[in-house]
């Protein structure tokens, strides 16, 4: 179940769709959050975790304006994150937080948003995540003789943290 926008909703009225989802028996709730810039610094999350059970049962798309503080809120309620890295590159909501979050030991995944604009290609998303990653880890270096990013952990993140992120990882996400 998708509640309406969450960042235009009031953190009562999402934690009262949040309890509706739970009282139809949806296996997963998932809705969009910190989008970065255009999120205007609102910390919906860490709101929401004063006033709703978060737990693994949510998966929650973007992610780009989230604190350290609210990355450790997701980590320790095992919600899922999903980098939708061409719509917020795309959309101007700041750098994807695919990395950051798994450092911080986040459930990531890696999504496709708005598929009347961007192809449903999980292989050039997974270029893309590399190639901003490594452009990131550049500007914050000044340089790239020794790349921190791999393609290996893009791979992982597309498949395993999409599992991890539903809670599927002993049934899907393997290769």
């Amino acid at each position: 179940m998708a509640p309406k926008e969450l960042e235009a909703m009031e953190i009562t009225e999402i934690s009262e769709d949040i309890a509706f989802a739970r009282e139809l028996q949806s296996h997963l709730i998932t809705g969009h959050i910190a989008v970065g810039r255009r999120g205007e610094g609102r910390q919906t999350l860490k709101e929401l975790s004063t006033k709703c059970a978060l737990s693994s049962d949510i998966v929650f798309s973007h992610g780009s304006g989230l604190t350290d503080e609210e990355l450790s809120i997701v980590r320790d309620h095992k919600i899922g994150l999903s980098t939708t890295l061409e719509t917020e590159l795309q959309m101007g909501m700041g750098h994807p937080v695919a990395f950051r979050a798994k450092e911080q030991g986040c459930a990531v995944s890696l999504g496709i948003d708005v598929v009347s604009n961007i192809r449903v290609d999980m292989f050039a998303q997974m270029r893309l995540l590399l190639q901003a990653q490594r452009q990131y880890d550049f500007d914050k270096m000044g340089r790239l003789n020794q790349l921190k990013r791999k393609a290996a952990d893009v791979l992982r993140i597309a498949t395993m943290g999409g599992a991890e992120a539903i809670n599927l990882q002993s049934e899907i996400g393997s290769i």
